[in-house]
């Protein structure tokens, strides 16, 4: 502290004489004109800073009021000569920022500098000495004076004042001491400043002093005055003007309303009694309020968790007022806790009959959001529709308005408070609680009670009784609940104390606090501790505390938090570490972990799933050791926490089910009492008891392996430190004085919410990047650490979001990101925040989007890490190693540059000026160059862009102009009054959002629903009928989708009869609009008929992410898909920005757009065919009819059973195996079934058993491997049939039942019903009888009857069912909470057990036994083949010598298509080299992998039931030039194997086939790399070869028995890559050290076919004369584009070529020059057995096309029809035939000269008809 003092004293001298300096060199420069005899002044600042006393001190009189004011107050006076104008502008609330400051005050502190013209000399912003001043107070100070504009701050100086505080002080040392945020403000200022001593103003010279600074401003200024941009300033009076002519419109329409109800109103209705109910949220003055309507302080200002009655009387009126608790300002009610909704609700109860009145609380001295809104809509909401027509808004801090009309504020803070008003019938008034002796505010409010009574005919506000009633039930039975578990808690502690000796009463605890972050950890260690112990900011690392309480000894660590919503899967691996190690940071190890929850806040299933799993780390033992302490106990008020527990739900009974029950609740707030304390000690001493005396102790090797990691993460860290010091100090030395650069150019990249904007902020150290995201690239410029910076912030993408999937403009604006700070930035700071986990899906993503600007943007990035104040003392080093290779992987790339930001301490400037420093070494290690795009990169986006821009302008033309032309046929009558709107759209698009903005209100769920939903409101003086249909998943045809949802699509356009005016097609803008979304759109939309497009209108949602970008703009950038979909729709759209409903320009645009539609139209709404709607009706009919008729079977079934089953068959043991397909949501249902998360969702290739107790029944589950969704029994491994055949022997002697898992949420196919009777029948045909189809994702159906679903969805499903007997469950794996229909589940099956006599299911010995022994001899083969590779390979390794060990390493990878070639490259490659889509040319791509340099070549892959002679001659081509495209040749070909798919003789057939096209000799150099490996689990590799067959073994031994497995899944384990190169040195070792090289002869007959190849490229140029110039019209022919050409004659009617059309225009061409090198006409190599053939000829392109002789037999037919599928990249193939024997010859019979086409293709064809039949097998 003493240096601290000393080091602020020396910088206090220093600055002193820098001020010193800065007055005298102004005042030498001043002459006399500049000393002023006026001077005009504005004072600014917080609320009590001190503003009014300045300008008393100023003024030498009492001038100003030390009462606040809501407008500027001007004074005048005459001071030392001078004529003084002093305006004090009004204050803010200290901590808030701008924008949640009201909009009257900011509109006041605009219009302060206009109050003395022509404006002020100098702006004072007042600054308390005797209060810290932190980064919030800078931050809420400078976003209140921008509103003047950037200009003020040069006018302005910072008045401290209460400079009586500072003593002998000097006010230099002051401003050192107080921190880097003071300072930095006293810069933006130019560091003018001055103190008041407001208590000595008999000191004048202070005064003097002041007013000479100010004329030395002016002086800086140029003896200008400060002058506002006029531009700010008339918009501001504009906008007051109009709000004050809205605001007396208002006052008007008030007091006209309210005379008209008064006049109706008689004595009677002067009520001498009044009941009144008060809502709001938490401090918004409820308590206040109550007391000011009462005249005495009834109601207690603390909060409470009940409801508070009070009675008085006022103004001759008997006043009954009840005050409901508050929620959290900005908490929706689903965030709410069930107490607070039950208090809410029975609020209105507590005055009976009911309230006569419910006065909504709302401050006025605050921000009304749209957030608040939605809050206190949905609260109230609780209450029904009706409570809006009793609800008068009571404004609280009516003393902030001073002189304003509160009318005036409701129109200034904006709509969503109008709105709000509106839907309370704009009943409000307002209260001055500071001023209670006016007792006229109060009579007047009683008054408008009584017309709001009057209004309601006279009636109070009565609940609906069925809500009461309901919430009455709920309540008591939570109360009964309640009891029983204090009796079973109480019972519980009275046996546990009376076994408890003297020496279990411990004077040693050790405990450990765990909990999400903001739970309150450290509040509750400082209450156990009784002191401040823990600090309360976040820490990274666990903390350790101790303290005497209670005569113990109390040892308490505080482990670091988790976000709140996010699983352990989410969370950064560090914490994880330290949530291990907290429980050794009190060894031998904690008496309790307390697992703290908050009782204010609602616990849902997503809090309970992050809670286990974080406390799952420790083991499953620590839950006999976790008591959960509920903090925040004072909210519950008088309420127990065993009635908090029961009302809160099943989730938290759950997790406390798990603590064996054991809680207990902490009231933070009351320290004082030690009771609380005392009790959670002896609790702990209990459970200690519980645990025979034990402390929870982790398991050893769980511990040990951590600390392992934790080691070598840190000695990696070390190393990295090293590493990077010595890289940083190697390029200083290399710098020279030039490098230093003054000028720096920026670019942020990064993911939405990664903190982009606030780095930006912390960079040029002000706020220049506003927080909200942005759809264009900004750019800022600022002076920092003496140099220019220039900032762009790119537009971020989605966090999850590949680059793919990102739009077109998003990825435009990352690529011009780099073109606006020319010529090019120095540096692309890459942000990742560092408090989430950093995996695959975001390396991929970051990598994707940043290669849009070339391979070379890499050597220019540095990685800035955000959030780095959650790392505290933990270095970054530490953290890159502790969370994986992924981000390690992502600093290589970057050439391991990278810097850490704390964007929450921006008062140190240090972290800036160091990432500057390495900005300036990045560009010295790019030899002093900034990063420039590659040209052509840039200047193909550009043309795009501007194309894309000049066919936008069009569209907005031939838009305006089509609407223009609309409008004028519209009569007044097509201004209908009425709208009928129907809303379409897949899931997820925004459909309820959209609903919401239309009506102006949360009329919509956001919830999905399986059913239509019709909703009503008055928008824009028309009634509005609004139906959200239900949506399908995004890609899903309409053929995937369920019956059920197809019928609700149909049937919504007649739930608003006769019929909807315009149907919205809902597309979000922010994603990536592809074919599949087209053809899905489409395919739901047709359900309606195509007459449906002429009444759609496409709404594009969540425009807010487009900014200022146009729709237009948007449509012409994301491709044809859209534009298609559009032309459909009669190019009919509208844009919606669902974030800002305040505007409702844009629903009333929309609505005025649906009526065009209708004149379109003929003023005629959609109609649905009726026979359509009549079909649809008569399946629903039929459905409904079957599905009553199935559900009284069922029941009559159940009913049967039930009677003959004896007590004994009621099963306290209950064996259960789970069957389904991949995806099914097995693993969820098994969760479900055992109430917690026991199953991992990631897929297992073996089996997995669970045990636990549920309803008083031990349950075990095993969860069997699915098999892939459309496969049938035959194509899965022979391994997943194994373990399907021993799932049912993992539970002896057997299950009790089979649940068959089938999600209704996506339509049952006969397909489906296939696959899944083959697997099922592996088990026997009896297992039928004991299988239960267990319907899953029913949260879909929501009302719908599953019996419904089952008779809508046909007959597969059915036969299904028929076969297992018809027995069914559905089971809502959202809604674990109710354990209803687990019992109900259980039930079944013991009613199953019934029905097969008692018997569980046992499968036929034989079966099983033939099967383990299968298994046993694949072992035995597996172990004896393991023993034989690592001889073989130990064999190897000695004989290798050093230089065998190769720096060089050539691959080629083969394989059939989908076998997993490209991602093998990409994992062998560490990146994402090799694109996923199917090529039809070899792709060769190079990396650095484990200190050598490899090439890897992918070729092309062969359909995989296709034989070679099926194969096209260009694949075989491809496969062939693939080993020549890395000379000399490869070192190794990997045979690319999948192992999720079954291996048969087809299969092998093919391979052999295709590799034999290389020659015999490369077998010898091939290697089999199993795919897929992540699906074998724990299952060895050599298990799997030797289950699969002798297919497999066989391929394998003529590879020598050579082969690895590869899990593309886990790309961060590398050892998997460094194995697979070692052996493929190995296998060169084995071929003498040669690498493969193909014979030459095969090559030699390639080399003619490129010679061939010249000639027909020479041909091609006569081909492209003839086609563009037409002279010879029986000759002109033309070729399209590389996948879509049309060949056609133009002399007759009969075609040379079949027509080979695209489905998308945009890839077929006739322009000039449209014949490219790939439809370059080829010979192929000759026949592989050696019989040259001439006669063979190929047309080259992307898709694959042959044509061969046939040799004599058939003349008309020269050329065979070729085969292909048809890949993502070829969607369509002519063939190409009919060639006469005059042209089999090639080269003998034909001059060199260039033929004509019709010489060389000669019209010979067959019938239309057959081509048309070729075409469609094609």
């Amino acid at each position: 502290m003493k240096e601290r003092r000393r080091e602020a004293e020396e910088r206090a001298k220093e600055r002193m004489k820098r001020m010193k300096k800065q007055r005298d060199d102004i005042r030498s420069q001043m002459s006399d004109a500049q000393h002023l005899s006026e001077l005009r002044i504005v004072l600014m600042g917080s609320r009590r800073a001190g503003k009014s006393s300045a300008g008393n001190s100023i003024l030498s009189r009492e001038e100003f009021d030390l009462k606040r004011s809501a407008q500027c107050v001007r004074r005048h006076g005459e001071v030392a000569d001078r004529h003084i104008t002093v305006i004090e502008a009004p204050g803010w609330w200290r901590n808030y920022t701008v924008e949640d400051s009201p909009e009257l005050l900011k509109q006041e502190i605009v219009f302060s500098v206009s109050l003395c013209p022509p404006g002020p000399h100098a702006v004072l912003l007042i600054i308390r000495v005797d209060y810290m001043f932190k980064e919030t107070e800078r931050e809420v100070l400078q976003g209140h004076l921008d509103l003047l504009g950037e200009r003020v701050w040069s006018h302005t100086i910072v008045l401290f004042t209460h400079g009586d505080s500072l003593s002998d002080t000097s006010i230099e040392q002051y401003i050192e001491s107080e921190g880097q945020d003071l300072q930095r403000l006293l810069d933006k200022c130019g560091n003018r400043y001055h103190v008041l001593n407001n208590q000595n103003r008999s000191d004048d010279t202070q005064i003097k002093e002041l007013l000479e600074k100010i004329e030395e401003t002016v002086a800086q200024n140029n003896g200008c005055h400060f002058e506002i941009d006029r531009k700010i300033l008339q918009k501001m009076k504009e906008r007051r003007r109009a709000e004050e002519e809205r605001a007396k419109e208002r006052m008007k329409r008030m007091k006209k309303q309210r005379d008209v109800i008064r006049s109706q109103m008689s004595d009677a209705q002067h009520l001498s009694e009044l009941r009144i109910v008060l809502m709001g949220y938490r401090d918004a003055g409820k308590s206040s309020a109550g007391n000011s309507i009462l005249g005495r302080e009834d109601f207690d200002l603390k909060t409470s968790g009940q409801c508070v009655r009070r009675h008085g009387e006022v103004a001759d009126r008997h006043i009954t007022v009840i005050e409901s608790p508050g929620w959290w300002r900005n908490y929706t009610v689903e965030e709410s806790p069930e107490l607070l909704k039950q208090e809410i609700v029975f609020s209105v109860s507590l005055c009976p009959p009911g309230p006569h009145a419910v006065l909504l609380i709302i401050r006025v001295d605050t921000r009304f959001k749209e957030t608040e809104r939605k809050a206190v809509q949905g609260h109230l909401d609780l209450l029904g529709e009706r409570v809006w027509s009793h609800t008068i808004v009571l404004f609280t801090r009516g003393d902030s308005l001073s002189d304003t009309s509160i009318e005036q504020y409701i129109e200034s803070e904006g709509q969503d408070l109008q709105r709000l008003l509106d839907k309370c019938g704009n009943r409000y008034h307002v209260l001055n609680n500071q001023n209670r002796s006016d007792d006229t505010q109060i009579k007047e409010l009683l008054e408008k009670i009584e017309e709001t009574v009057a209004q309601n005919n006279c009636c109070h506000f009565e609940i609906d009784r069925k809500i009461l009633q309901e919430m009455k039930e709920r309540r008591r039975a939570a109360e009964e609940r309640a009891k029983e578990r204090m009796k079973r808690m109480k019972k519980q502690i009275d046996v546990i104390r009376s076994q408890m000796s003297d020496a279990q009463h411990l004077s040693e605890l050790r405990i450990v606090l765990m909990g999400y972050r903001a739970a309150g950890k450290s509040s509750a260690g400082n209450s156990i501790l009784s002191r401040e112990e823990f600090d309360l900011k976040t820490s990274a690392q666990c903390v350790r505390r101790h303290g005497e309480v209670a005569d113990r000894h109390i040892t308490v660590i505080e482990a670091p938090g988790w976000w709140r919503n996010n699983t352990v899967e989410k969370s950064p691996e560090l914490l994880k570490q330290e949530i291990v190690f907290s429980v050794s940071l009190c060894p031998p190890g904690p008496h309790a972990v307390l697992l703290i929850i908050r009782v204010d806040n609602r616990f849902k299933e997503t809090e309970r799933k992050a809670v286990q799993g974080h406390l799952d780390l420790l083991g499953e033992r620590v839950w006999s050791h976790t008591i959960v302490l509920f903090t925040h106990g004072d909210s519950l008020s008088d309420t127990s926490i065993e009635q908090y527990i029961e009302s809160e739900g099943h989730d938290l009974q759950l997790l406390l089910d798990k603590c064996g029950n054991r809680y207990h609740v902490l009231n933070n707030q009351n320290r004082s009492d030690d009771t609380q304390i005392k009790e959670l000690l002896q609790k702990i001493e209990e459970t200690v008891a519980l645990n025979n005396g034990c402390h929870f102790e982790i398991d050893r090797k769980i511990l040990q392996e951590m600390k392992d990691r934790k080691i070598a993460e840190e000695e990696r860290a070390k190393e990295r430190m090293k590493r990077m010091k010595k890289q940083r100090d190697d390029i200083r030395s290399q710098m020279s004085d030039a490098q230093h650069l003054s000028e720096l150019r920026i670019v942020l990249i990064g993911y939405r919410a990664a903190g982009k904007s606030s780095a930006g902020n912390s960079i040029l150290g002000r706020d220049e990047f506003d927080l909200k995201r942005s759809a264009q690239c900004v750019r800022r410029h600022g002076e920092v650490a003496d140099r220019h910076i220039t900032v762009i912030e790119a537009p971020g993408w989605w966090r999850n979001y590949t680059v793919e999937e990102s739009s077109e403009l998003l990825k435009q604006e990352i690529v011009f990101s780099v073109s606006l700070c020319p010529p090019g930035p120095h540096a692309v700071l890459l942000i990742i925040p560092v408090d989430t986990r950093f995996k695959e899906t975001e390396r991929k993503e970051v990598q994707g989007h940043l290669d849009l600007l070339g391979e070379r943007v890499w050597s220019h990035t540095i990685v800035l890490f955000t959030c780095v104040d959650s790392l505290l003392d933990t270095s970054i080093e530490q953290y890159i190693e502790s969370e994986g290779q992924d981000l390690q992987r992502l600093l290589d790339k970057c050439g391991n540059r990278y810097h850490v930001l704390n964007n929450q301490n921006r008062s140190e400037d240090t972290q800036i000026k160091e990432l500057l420093q390495k900005i300036e070494e990045t560009v010295a290690q790019n030899n002093g160059c900034h990063f420039e795009i590659d040209r052509k990169i840039l200047q193909k986006m550009r043309e795009r862009r501007r194309a894309a821009e000049e066919r936008a302008k069009e569209r907005m033309k031939r838009l305006k102009k089509q609407r223009d032309d609309i409008r004028p046929q519209m009569s007044d009558a097509q201004h209908l009054s009425e709208l009928r709107i129907v809303l379409m759209g897949s899931r997820a698009a925004g459909k309820s959002s959209a609903g919401n903005s239309i009506l102006g209100r949360e009329e919509f769920d956001l919830k999905r629903s399986a059913q239509c939903v019709r909703r009503h409101g008055e928008v824009a003086d028309r009634h509005i009928t609004v139906i959200e249909a239900p949506g399908w998943w995004w890609n899903y045809t309409v053929e995937e989708s369920p019956e059920l949802l197809k019928q609700e699509i149909v049937f919504s356009v007649s739930l608003c009869p006769p019929g909807p005016h315009a149907v919205l097609l809902i597309i979000p803008v922010d994603t990536r609009f592809k074919e599949t979304d087209r053809k899905a759109l489409q395919g739901h939309l047709d359900l309606l008929s195509e007459r449906v497009w002429s009444h759609t209108i496409v709404l594009f949602t969540h425009g807010d992410s487009l900014s200022d970008t146009s729709i237009e703009q948007h449509i012409e950038s994301e491709g044809q898909d859209l534009q298609r979909l559009l032309d459909k729709c009669g190019n009919r759209y509208h844009v919606l920005n669902n974030q800002n409903r305040s505007d409702d320009t844009q629903i009333k645009e929309l609505l005025q757009k649906i009526e065009e539609t209708v004149a379109q139209n003929n003023a005629c709404h959609f109609e649905i065919d009726r026979k359509i709607l009549q079909k649809m009706r008569e399946r629903r009919r039929a459905a409904e009819e079957r599905a009553k008729e199935r559900m009284k079977r069922m029941k009559k079934q159940r009913d049967d059973i039930r009677p003959q089953m004896s007590d004994a068959q009621h099963l306290s043991d209950l064996r259960i195996v789970l069957m389904g397909y991949k995806g099914a949501g097995k693993s969820s249902a098994g969760n479900s079934i055992l109430g917690r998360e026991e199953f991992d969702l990631k897929t297992s290739a073996q089996c997995v058993r669970r045990h636990g107790e549920v309803a008083d029944r031990h349950i075990t589950v095993i969860e069997a491997p699915g098999w892939w969704m459309d496969y049938t029994v035959e194509k899965s491994p022979e391994l997943l049939k194994q373990e399907i055949v021993f799932s049912v022997s993992l539970c002896p002697p057997g299950p009790h039942a089979v649940l068959l898992i089938i999600p209704v949420d996506t339509g049952f196919k006969e397909t489906d019903r296939k696959a899944v009777q083959e697997h099922l029948d592996l088990l026997g045909e009896r297992v039928w009888s004991h299988t239960i189809v267990l319907f899953t994702c029913v949260d879909s159906l929501l009302d719908t009857s599953i019996e419904q679903y089952i008779e809508s969805e046909g007959q597969d499903l059915q036969q299904l069912l028929d076969k297992c007997g018809n027995r069914y469950h559905v089971l809502n794996n959202k809604n674990r909470s109710d354990d209803t229909q687990i019992k109900e589940l259980l039930q079944k099956i013991e009613e199953t057990v019934a029905q097969n006599n008692a018997c569980h299911f046992e499968i036929d010995r034989k079966i099983l036994q033939k099967m383990k022994e299968r298994r046993r001899e694949a072992e035995e083969r597996a172990k004896e083949r393991m023993k034989r590779m690592k001889k073989q390979r130990d064999d190897i390794r000695p004989q290798m010598s050093d230089a065998q060990h190769l720096s060089e390493l050539r691959i080629v990878l083969m394989g059939s298509r989908a076998a997993g070639k490209s991602s093998a490259g990409n994992s062998i490659l560490g990146r994402e080299e090799f694109d996923m889509e199917t090529s039809a040319q070899c792709v060769r791509r190079h990396g650095e992998v484990a200190d050598r340099h490899i090439t890897v070549i992918e070729a092309p892959g062969w359909w995989m039931d296709y034989t070679v002679e099926k194969s096209p001659e260009l694949l075989k081509q491809e496969i062939v030039f693939s080993v020549s495209l890395c000379p000399p040749g490869p070192h190794a070909l990997l045979l690319i194997i999948p192992v999720d798919t079954r291996f048969k003789e087809t299969e092998r057939k093919e391979v052999q086939g295709h590799l034999d096209l290389l020659g015999e000799r490369v077998w010898s150099h091939t290697i089999v790399l199993f795919t897929g490996g992540d699906s074998l689990s724990d299952t060895s590799i050599e298990q799997h070869i030797e289950s699969e067959g002798q297919d497999l073994q066989r391929l394998l031994d003529k590879c020598g028995n050579r082969y690895h497995v590869l899990n593309n899944q886990n790309r961060s384990d590398d050892t998997q890559i460094k194995e697979l190169l070692q052996k493929i040195e190995e296998t060169v070792a084995q071929n003498n050290g040669c690498h493969f090289e193909i014979d030459r002869k095969i090559f030699q007959d390639i080399d003619g076919i490129k010679k061939t190849k010249e000639r027909i490229d020479k041909w091609s140029e006569d081909i492209r004369s003839q086609t563009m110039s037409g002279d010879d019209g029986s000759d002109s022919w033309s070729l399209g584009s590389s996948a879509y050409g049309s060949f056609r004659s133009r002399s007759g009617a009969d075609t040379v070529f079949g027509s080979m059309r695209s489905k998308d225009s945009s890839h077929t061409s006739y322009e000039s020059g449209a014949i490219k090198r790939y439809n370059s006409i080829e010979l192929p190599p000759p026949d592989m057995s050696g019989d040259e053939r001439s006669d063979i000829w190929s047309s080259g392109s992307s898709a694959y096309s042959s044509f061969r002789s046939r040799s004599g037999a058939d003349s008309n037919s020269v050329f065979s029809s070729f085969r292909s599928k048809v890949s993502s990249h070829s969607s369509g193939f002519g063939s190409l035939r009919s060639i006469p024997e005059s042209v089999e010859h090639s080269e003998t019979k034909r001059a060199p000269g260039k033929p004509k086409i019709s010489k060389l293709f000669p019209r010979i064809l067959q019938k239309r008809d057959k081509h048309a039949e070729d075409t469609k097998k094609t």
